[in-house]
């Protein structure tokens, strides 16, 4: 059966509609990568090889499945996000709402794992694709700060 119509199928037997996906395999090895992820109390990542465990905390976003509706529920991703954790959110939204983050484990995709090497050259100290999109984010959360405050309270002055 085509995976779409597994997903499809499942979702349909939900009591409540969450986000669903698929285990994921390293394209090179065929070895599992993780079957969801789940985190610590810090909100690292740490990949879930429990297939019995089909309930966690995200998934990694190549493959990922949710309706349409719960997506605008949610509010989609903010307009500062670009490119880091898009996934990580997204799950964590949906189940602060209540709704369910399920593998299923009657499938699975093939993932290219990139040479981790090579990926965030350190440059002065910094990881130079980190502090560009640290810069990026923070500049466009103070612009919807500041745009949030009415100019008259900024300027007015400080009570005595």
């Amino acid at each position: 059966m085509v995976f779409w119509r597994q997903l499809s199928n499942y979702a349909e037997q939900q009591k409540k509609s969450g986000i669903l996906g698929f285990r994921q395999f390293n394209a090179e090895t065929d070895e599992l990568i993780d079957f969801g992820v789940i985190l610590d109390p810090f909100m690292n990542s740490i990949p879930n090889r429990n297939l019995s465990r089909n309930h966690v905390a995200m998934m990694i976003g190549a493959c990922m499945w949710m309706p349409k509706s719960l997506w605008k529920s949610a509010g989609g991703f903010p307009k500062w996000f670009q490119t880091m954790h898009e996934d990580m959110y997204i799950c964590c939204m949906v189940r602060l709402y209540g709704y369910p983050v399920q593998m299923i484990n009657s499938s699975g995709y093939l993932q290219i794992v990139e040479n981790r090497k090579e990926k965030g050259k350190v440059k002065q100290r910094v990881i130079a694709t980190v502090a560009r999109r640290l810069s990026d984010h923070l500049q466009i959360m103070l612009d919807d700060l500041y745009a949030s405050i009415p100019i008259r309270e900024i300027h007015s002055p400080l009570p005595v």
